[in-house]
């Protein structure tokens, strides 16, 4: 099922996984991370929860789909049209 996924996709389903898995990670063992630790008024858990898992992770998985895959369609574009690429 899995076979022919290109490993851009492997990469972009790591980050959007191991993120929040080692953010759980940290939580359980640094006693006090929760709410104690604060940015402002509010704590810190709001900030890699609610910013960075939300908006960051998912917007650069995106933008590395996106470009991965169109260097990969320039590159297969270029081989067709018989151009050699120098280096």
């Amino acid at each position: 099922m899995f076979k022919g996924m290109k490993p851009v996709f492997w990469w972009g389903l790591a980050l959007l996984y191991g993120y929040p898995f080692l953010m759980m990670i940290l939580e359980m063992n640094i006693p006090g991370l929760t709410y104690h630790v604060k940015i402002g008024n509010a704590p810190l858990s709001f900030l890699y929860a609610h910013v960075i898992a939300l908006l960051v992770v998912p917007m650069t998985v995106a933008i590395l789909y996106w470009y991965v895959l169109e260097q990969e369609e320039k590159k297969s574009g270029a081989q067709t049209q018989g151009v050699k690429k120098n280096g």
